[in-house]
């Protein structure tokens, strides 16, 4: 498939973070080096993001995708403590105190777990910036 081959000089710390980042991934160094371009090929990074002092940003789109259904899971988690909550405010007069009580408690208990899920995400997603 691949009839032609180039060589190219760089560093030993970027040969190591180079071979690292291929680990990481699972894929040659030859096929992160080919991901690169193809990358600046596809319009995706412009010549002049290169040259220029930004930060490029590069996410896998499969990840992202999984943040995305994780958020969604959690609003539709808190929207449903919030629907419990204005059913309680509606009904409070017919309830005992000990059940609002412990339907306080459930949601609490509720949103502790969703900050809990919020913070692994936002906690990936700095490292993921770097």
């Amino acid at each position: 498939m691949y009839t032609c081959r180039f060589y190219i000089r760089v560093s030993k710390e970027d040969a190591e973070h180079l071979k690292r980042t291929a680990q990481i991934l699972g894929i040659t160094r030859s096929a992160l080096l080919r991901l690169g371009w193809q990358c600046c090929q596809v319009g995706q990074i412009s010549p002049e993001d290169l040259n220029s002092k930004k930060r490029i940003f590069i996410l896998d789109t499969k990840t992202y995708q999984g943040y995305l259904r994780e958020l969604n899971h959690q609003g539709n988690n808190l929207n449903q403590i919030a629907h419990a909550l204005n059913i309680l405010k509606t009904n409070y007069k017919e309830k005992s105190n000990l059940v609002v009580v412990e339907a306080i408690d459930e949601c609490t208990i509720q949103l502790s777990k969703i900050e809990k899920e919020l913070k692994k995400i936002k906690t990936s997603l700095v490292r993921l910036e770097g």
